[in-house]
């Protein structure tokens, strides 16, 4: 008899346990609001955990970095420990905590584009989330036998909104960006957006960027192909389709609406003032100088290059 009490009494206790395990497993899902705290100075982010047949999938959002629904990787997830990380550059910037009270306390680890690795503390706290003024749809279009995949941010209200498409800056860069950042923002405020994946890279065809030294005709006509992808669109303005560039999309922008009428306006951010031989000539000059080459062998250099370039 105290055999078998025995046994119930364990059986009670796993099952008590496991709902326990159960509880916790699901309160992990939602919205959380937090801070990244260290030496007294906060960085705020959120993080949005779905629970999925096989596995959980987060996104994170750190405004003050333009970063907005970038997808967390090795999300691992047991009892009441929580990790993840966030891919940045070379190595990814990781997160490991614990949930008390529908909160969750742990250490961070990373860079967040800083020179060193550094550690601090974050917290996250179960908040309920603004519903968003816009939708989001996974489109395709065509430059030629390229064909560019990207994410358009739709106003929810109906109506034929004014829209832009966004250039990238120099790199292989995809829409997983600070420009997604930038065009929910837009979205918010009725502006309709386009950002797509550079050829080459993520969903897009076409050779990597490297190999083709970023042809800015390639890649003006890639953006003109965007806007022509909206022109067709009944809930898009044709009369108030503009480009954004920021860096190289600085240059590109102003390209591409010079080749375009269907072009209404443009917004240039950190666009270069002079050419970009020009440009990167200069940069040369500072990185060399920066190295300790002597103002001879810069000058040398200088002359030198464009020649070469030119196969003169």
């Amino acid at each position: 008899m105290k055999k078998a009490l025995s046994y119930f009494v364990v059986a009670i206790f796993l099952f008590v346990v496991s709902i326990q395990r159960s509880i916790a497993q699901q309160n992990i899902d939602g919205y959380w609001e937090g801070v990244i705290a260290r030496d007294g100075a906060e960085l705020r982010f959120n993080v949005e955990f779905v629970g999925q047949a096989n596995g959980l999938s987060a996104t994170i959002e750190i405004p003050e970095l333009y970063i907005f629904g970038y997808k967390l990787k090795n999300i691992r997830y047991k009892d009441s420990n929580i990790y993840f990380e966030l891919p940045l550059g070379s190595e990814p910037e990781t997160f490991d905590g614990e949930i008390k009270n529908a909160n969750i306390y742990g250490k961070y680890s990373g860079r967040f584009y800083q020179g060193e690795l550094r550690s601090a503390s974050f917290h996250l706290w179960l908040e309920k989330r603004d519903t968003p003024r816009y939708k989001q749809e996974e489109v395709t279009f065509q430059n030629g036998d390229i064909k560019l995949a990207g994410t358009l941010f739709v106003p929810l209200k109906k109506g034929r909104y004014p829209a832009v498409v966004f250039f990238h800056g120099s790199g292989p860069q995809t829409r997983e960006s600070y420009l997604r950042y930038f065009a929910a923002h837009f979205a918010e405020k009725g502006i309709a957006t386009l950002i797509y994946d550079k050829r080459g890279t993520g969903n897009s065809t076409g050779e990597i960027w490297y190999k083709t030294g970023d042809s800015f005709d390639n890649l003006v006509g890639d953006a003109l192909s965007g806007v022509q992808f909206l022109l067709n669109r009944s809930d898009i303005n044709p009369k108030k389709i503009g480009l954004w560039g920021l860096s190289q999309g600085g240059w590109l922008a102003p390209l591409a609406a010079s080749r375009s009428k269907d072009v209404a306006f443009l917004i240039a951010i950190s666009g270069g003032g002079v050419t970009p031989a020009e440009q990167e000539l200069y940069d040369d000059e500072v990185k060399l100088r920066d190295k300790g080459f002597s103002e001879a062998d810069i000058a040398r250099m200088a002359k030198e290059t464009p020649a070469r370039l030119l196969g003169l």
